[in-house]
């Protein structure tokens, strides 16, 4: 697996010991950010991804690192572009392959400076280079993550998520990503309800 993800996935670690306790407002109602995040993915089963073969089940990791653009549109839900970089090695040889996707996110909590989140998305894989050859195939993702504000501009977050994609004949490939990463917020707007103190 690629060391390149963990080492975000440790400087996001880092990050949220080392800041600041401050942050005690909440989530704001309108807001713009941008996302890193790293970690790994799984497969779990046999995956149709390239025109030379398939790609071995098991649970075989291979790391991955992130971007992600988002806005809230109210305090407990955004909408996030995402894409990420995989660098698959698939016998003996390093594919790169580009996943992209629309994510919402919803945060169980209505204020709270940390929540449990779940999230749903659709996109698509797609390998550029190696011995898998051109391809690309759908995926669609189901997850449940926390989030939680570190500073007023910057959240800590984790994710788990199942993803479904392209299979052999009528089946589907599934794959887990579990990824660390941070928000920064760009630019906010109206601030999110605080709650009242007993």
């Amino acid at each position: 697996m690629s060391r390149a993800p963990w080492v975000i996935v440790a400087l996001v670690l880092l990050c949220a010991v080392a800041a600041p306790r401050a942050a005690q407002a909440d989530f704001p109602r309108r807001a713009f950010y941008v996302g890193l995040d790293g970690g790994g993915i799984f497969r779990l089963g046999k995956w149709d991804l390239g025109e030379a073969t398939t790609v071995s089940p098991g649970f075989r990791g291979e790391g991955m690192g992130g971007l992600r653009f988002g806005v809230h549109l109210l305090p407990q839900f955004a909408a996030e572009l995402e894409l990420a970089y995989i660098p698959l090695s698939h016998l003996g040889a390093r594919n790169t392959m580009i996943s992209y996707d629309l994510n919402l996110l919803f945060h169980v909590l209505k204020t709270a400076n940390w929540s449990p989140t779940f999230e749903f998305g659709f996109g698509a894989y797609s390998n550029v280079s190696g011995n898998l050859g051109l391809d690309t195939d759908p995926r669609v993702h189901v997850g449940i993550g926390v989030r939680g504000l570190v500073t007023r501009w910057m959240a800590l977050r984790a994710d788990a998520r199942d993803v479904i994609t392209d299979g052999f004949g009528n089946g589907t490939g599934n794959n887990v990503e579990l990824t660390a990463g941070l928000d920064f917020f760009l630019w906010v707007g109206t601030p999110g309800p605080t709650p009242v103190s007993e």
